[in-house]
């Protein structure tokens, strides 16, 4: 009995610290890098450190959302620059910026409607259908774009990024009440509850009588529209439309999630803290390295080590749970 009451108590530790791992990843991290520089735990790097995160953490939940159905979105950055792309040179024409801005969150969430449709009606995996949407998107931003040598935004929006509320920047304050609200609408709605039930078990949850193609279009139109926001935000920061923008972002996005605790096999997972936590160590890790002069070329493996852990972190916890 007691070899018994061992095991259950051994198991009870080892998912104590696989379920909360990237927490003490998190605050190792920050006090390593605080120790290591001076120039680290200051109120001006780590506003910075905030503001570099925000973009990110916009788009991540649009994502997770999508993640925690146990369905994928590589399309998020592609989305991102074409739907900028198009609000911008609307802007470029006299049109108004608010118009633009709308222009450009409505693009975000027709390319999301246009995944969602792909995947739920023609039940194209959404692997593949994303994939598409990545490489065409990015193709049509080129030809928006590149052709004209980059865009500049006007410079009412470029004077956005000036606004502070104490030391955060207004693009961390729309970045944590996009995914404050989405927390809320994730834990405590009954949509919340659907998008796990529907990672966790589609079929179940199709004998329960939940529409499953309704919900995940409406997750890939989110994941969309919010991925548009993560765009306007970034280009208020660099002032300038450019042909790379967003390149890469989607799998950026993908391992912030992980490290963050949402799961890849769909079901798990959180926005605050999970997600933004995520999001705030890979920068964080970014930031530090660079502080200190490490070699940007070992920052990449670096972070790629970080993502292989979390990733067989979470494969662990996927196979505990059976």
């Amino acid at each position: 009995m007691s070899a018994e009451l061992t095991l259950k108590r051994g198991n009870r530790i080892g998912n104590f610290f696989l379920n909360y791992a990237f927490y003490f990843v998190f605050l190792a991290v920050f006090i390593f890098f605080s120790v290591a520089s001076d120039k680290f735990f200051t109120i001006s790097n780590l506003s910075t450190l905030l503001l570099q995160s925000s973009y990110y953490g916009i788009l991540v939940t649009g994502l997770a959302f999508v993640i925690m159905s146990r369905d994928f979105d590589l399309s998020v950055g592609s989305v991102a620059f074409v739907s900028v792309s198009v609000g911008i040179i609307v802007m470029t024409k006299g049109y108004p910026i608010y118009a633009g801005l709308i222009v450009t969150m409505l693009t975000g969430a027709f390319m999301g409607f246009i995944n969602g449709i792909v995947t739920t009606r023609l039940k194209v995996p959404a692997f593949i259908t994303t994939l598409g949407m990545l490489i065409g998107g990015r193709g049509l931003g080129l030809i928006l774009v590149a052709e004209k040598g980059g865009i500049n935004i006007p410079l009412k929006m470029a004077q956005f990024p000036m606004f502070r509320i104490g030391p955060f920047y207004y693009e961390v304050i729309i970045m944590l009440a996009i995914m404050v609200a989405a927390q809320v609408a994730l834990s405590r709605t009954a949509f919340g509850k659907v998008v796990f039930a529907i990672g966790n078990n589609e079929k179940a949850s199709e004998y329960m009588g939940i529409n499953i193609k309704n919900v995940k279009l409406l997750l890939f139109v989110l994941s969309g529209f919010i991925a548009s926001i993560a765009g306007i935000i970034y280009v208020t920061q660099v002032g300038y439309l450019h042909a790379s923008l967003a390149d890469g972002w989607e799998f950026t996005a993908i391992s912030m999630a992980v490290l963050g605790g949402v799961s890849l096999f769909g079901g798990r997972g959180s926005i605050i803290p999970g997600a933004l936590v995520g999001v705030v160590l890979m920068v964080m890790i970014q930031n530090g390295l660079t502080i200190m002069g490490i070699s940007p070329y070992i920052q990449p493996f670096i972070q790629g080590l970080m993502i292989f852990l979390a990733i067989f972190a979470d494969s662990l916890k996927n196979y505990r749970g059976r």
